[in-house]
């Protein structure tokens, strides 16, 4: 049961953390500044993608885990 729920878990976290973060990286500006590309951004929020990017490393967890207890004797 634990890994169905991490593979459901892994699929969210990875789709939720790439659309969040293509938004935010759409909301943001750039400028270049001295060879170098400054990003500026003040309505796109990065926090949606670690929230995220934490649920996809609990699906990984939750697979590891379950394949370590089964091992067990």
């Amino acid at each position: 049961m634990k890994k169905y729920i991490g593979i459901v878990l892994i699929i969210l976290g990875l789709f939720g953390a790439l659309l969040t973060g293509y938004y935010a990286i759409e909301q943001a500006e750039s400028l270049q500044f001295l060879g170098m590309n400054i990003t500026i951004s003040e309505q796109g929020s990065f926090v949606p993608v670690i929230v995220f990017g934490i649920v996809f490393i609990g699906g990984i967890s939750l697979i590891a885990s379950d394949k370590s207890s089964s091992k067990s004797f």
